[in-house]
This record gives C-alpha cells, sequence and structure tokens, in this order.
C-alpha cells in the first residue's frame, strides 16, 4: 500500500509541475503577441503622424527606424537566421525631393511656406514628438538610425542673403547673430548703434547679422529690403515669422553660419531685445582663447531640470504627446548664448536628423549637443542680469561682471549702453 501511494503521489507532482510549466509558455506567448500589437498599433499611429504630412520615404525612413528601435526579439530575421541590426538591410532611403517638396508639417503653397500646430497659416497638422521619435535608446542605436532617417531638412529658400559679404575669407573672432521679428527695424537700429557696432574693437574681427523669417505684409517685406540695402545685415528665409517657428530660425543660423562663416572662433546668439555688455564678453572670450578653453564649448545661463509646462493656458504649454518627460535635460536659456565656432557645422549637420520641436532654446542648446560628442556646457549664469534693478547693476560700480540684460525700453538700452561706453573710453588700452 504504502510504495503504491508514494507512486501516485510523484506522479501527480510530475504533473503538476507539467502543467505549471504549460501555463507559463502560454503566458509568455500571450505576452509576446501583446508586446507585437502594441508595436505595430505603435508604427500604425507613428505613419498616421507622418502620413498627414510627409511623403512615402519619410514613412520608409520611420518604419526602418522602428525597426531598428524595436527590441532585438522583434526585429527582422535576415538570411542568415539572426536579426538584422542594419538599417540598410530594412529599406533603400531615398533622399527627398528639395525642388518642390516643403519639409514637414510645411505647406508647399508657392506663396510661402507656413508653420506647425498653433502657428499662423496651421494646416492643423500635430507636432511630431521628440521623445516619441527617439525613446531612450542607445548611441549605437541612434547612429544607426542616422542611417536613414532625414526629418528635418531645412530647405527653405532665401529671401534676403548677402552671403559670402559679411565674413568672406578673413578670420573672425565673434559672429553674432540676432533673433529679429520682421516689423522690429527700431530694435535692430538700436543694436546697430550699440552693442552691436562691429567698429568698436579695431584689432578684432567682428561680424553681426539678423536673422529674419517671411512676412506676410508687402509694406514690411519692401521695408525689410531697403534695409538690408542699406546694412547688408540681414538674412531672410521664405518660412513663416512665428513664435513656434523660432526653431526654424535657429537652424537658419547654423546653416548659414556653416555655408559662409564657418572659420568663425566664437558665434554669439542673441534676441533683438537684449542688452549685451560686449567689452566685458570680449574680455571674456580673449581670457578662455588665452588659456586655449575655446573648444567644443556652449557659454550660456544654464538650466537644470526645467521642468515641461503642462498648463494648457500658458504660451509655453507642452502637451505629454510632444514630450512625455516631465523635466527637460539641461539647456541654455535663449536669451543668448555663446558657441565655440568648431561645433557649428556639426550642429547643422545632426539638425537634419533631428525632428523638429517648437522650443527652439532646448532644441538648440539642449537636443543638438546631446547628440555630439565632447560638447560641454560653460555656465555663465552669474553674468545674466533679470531683476527690476538691472539699470544701475549694470552702470554701477561692478558694471563688468554683467554680461546680459533683458531690456523692455529701448530708452533704458542707450541710456546703460552711454555710461558703460563712456567707462570704458576712460580706461587705458588692455
Amino acid at each position: 500500500m504504502f510504495p503504491r501511494k508514494s507512486v501516485l503521489t510523484q506522479r501527480t507532482v510530475n504533473v503538476i509541475v507539467i502543467l505549471l510549466l504549460l501555463f507559463n509558455i502560454y503566458s509568455w506567448r500571450q505576452t509576446q503577441q501583446q508586446l507585437a500589437s502594441h508595436t505595430e498599433d505603435v508604427e500604425r499611429q507613428g505613419l498616421e503622424r507622418i502620413g498627414r504630412s510627409s511623403g512615402l520615404e519619410e514613412q520608409e525612413s520611420y518604419r526602418a527606424f522602428v525597426q531598428v528601435m524595436r527590441p532585438q526579439s522583434n526585429r527582422t530575421v535576415n538570411k542568415t537566421g539572426k536579426p538584422s541590426n542594419s538599417l540598410i538591410n530594412v529599406v533603400k532611403f531615398r533622399p527627398r525631393n528639395k525642388t518642390n517638396e516643403a519639409p514637414p508639417g510645411v505647406s508647399g503653397d508657392t506663396g510661402g511656406k507656413t508653420g506647425r500646430t498653433g502657428q499662423s497659416g496651421d494646416t492643423g497638422q500635430p507636432v511630431r514628438s521628440v521623445h516619441n521619435f527617439y525613446g531612450k535608446v542607445s548611441a549605437e542605436q541612434f547612429k544607426e538610425a542616422l542611417k536613414v532617417n532625414y526629418s528635418n531638412p531645412h530647405d527653405f529658400k532665401y529671401i534676403i542673403n548677402p552671403g559670402e559679404k559679411t565674413c568672406g575669407q578673413s578670420p573672425v573672432f565673434i559672429l553674432t547673430y540676432v533673433h529679429s521679428s520682421p516689423e522690429h527695424y527700431k530694435r535692430r537700429s538700436t543694436i546697430r548703434e550699440t552693442w552691436g557696432n562691429t567698429k568698436l574693437f579695431p584689432d578684432l574681427q567682428m561680424r553681426m547679422v539678423f536673422l529674419i523669417g517671411k512676412s506676410p505684409s508687402k509694406t514690411v517685406q519692401d521695408s525689410l529690403l531697403m534695409e538690408s540695402d542699406r546694412f547688408n545685415d540681414i538674412i531672410q528665409e521664405d518660412y513663416l515669422d512665428s513664435y513656434k517657428n523660432l526653431t526654424y530660425k535657429g537652424i537658419q543660423g547654423l546653416k548659414w553660419m556653416t555655408t559662409y562663416c564657418r572659420q568663425a572662433e566664437f558665434v554669439l546668439k542673441s534676441d533683438d531685445d537684449i542688452f549685451i555688455n560686449i567689452f566685458s564678453l570680449v574680455k571674456h572670450l580673449k581670457t578662455l582663447k588665452h588659456y586655449g578653453i575655446r573648444k567644443r564649448a556652449i557659454l550660456c545661463h544654464l538650466w537644470t531640470r526645467m521642468k515641461v509646462m503642462r498648463d494648457v493656458k500658458s504660451k509655453w504649454y507642452i502637451s505629454p504627446e510632444e514630450y512625455k518627460d516631465d523635466f527637460y535635460p539641461k539647456y541654455c536659456s535663449g536669451s543668448a548664448f555663446l558657441f565655440s565656432g568648431d561645433i557649428v557645422p556639426e550642429m547643422y549637420e545632426i539638425s537634419k536628423v533631428t525632428p523638429f520641436f517648437w522650443v527652439d532654446d532646448f532644441y538648440i542648446t539642449g537636443l543638438l549637443p546631446s547628440r555630439l560628442e565632447n560638447v560641454k556646457h560653460e555656465p555663465l549664469n552669474k553674468a545674466y542680469y533679470f531683476q527690476a534693478d538691472l539699470v544701475e547693476k549694470f552702470t554701477g560700480p561692478h558694471y563688468y561682471l554683467y554680461m546680459f540684460a533683458h531690456l523692455h525700453g529701448l530708452d533704458k538700452f542707450y541710456y546703460m549702453w552711454n555710461i558703460i561706453f563712456e567707462k570704458e573710453r576712460g580706461k587705458k588700452p588692455s
């Protein structure tokens, strides 16, 4: 009796073990099927988003990109029976037609290109999400994706372009590019007469240009043409000049500098309502040059863990679909910042394969540099002053400690500039 009972008990245990094993296999297969189904849904939704604003080539590129982002078990299998890691095996990419086709989300109307969601001339198409496009991927995966994804070509055409007249073949110490709106003539004139005067330092090669998009007003456009004829410092492309197209303006600057002024040692970006103590800035850059600290660097008012705006009433509202994380990685205040000139061509090239994101300061100073190797952010936070008593700070005994301020009144521009200029003129040449 006892031996038989023991045998029955052992058989029962074996049956239970086998049933548990079968159940685990079934559960695993169900999970894989759900994962595959979810992946297909994500791809389909992505293709639907891209399909509203892009051609067949970009849809193929997206499929290839998703393929390389899939988990290893979900990738396609090549003829050797091994998962394929190469995008070249997935799709043969065909370059975009650059003659008539507009960038994604931009109208191809011959009368001018329009902006993205929330802008004048908007087509109602959703903005593609930076995070939905990238997610958390490895450096190797990203490099693979760059081989086929050409998502932001910036193929706008110049309306006004001084070209090689600005820099030529001469060495350039500082090239300043100012983001300006078409109708802001007074602000541009104020900058030309104050800190933007390139003749302030005869011993240094300094250049300055203003970046502008297209204006829907013929009167404003005619005025810009006359202004350009006089000063020869305006660069205008045919995207619509609007708040949510500022990223296009930033790429416009990178593109122009790469083509016409890549010899600049330092590049200064500023908005047209920023006051700059150019004397203190030049001294600081000379010091950096003296000590050899002028390569692969971004100098700026550095933001770390800046919270993403989720208030739908805010001008800076970002939906979770556009950017899923609650905090941005480090990036610079867009008011003014400096690049070492050596990284500008690389940033322009990487922008072509980095999806459009309308928060321009994060895109230009955070996202693009993060895709390059060995680019370092150097904080200059103490040189920025945005408090109400900034006039006293910039004209007081320690004025030389401050470089950047945000001003609303042009009268303050001239007042502060005249005091600083007199102080500097009274000094001995350094």
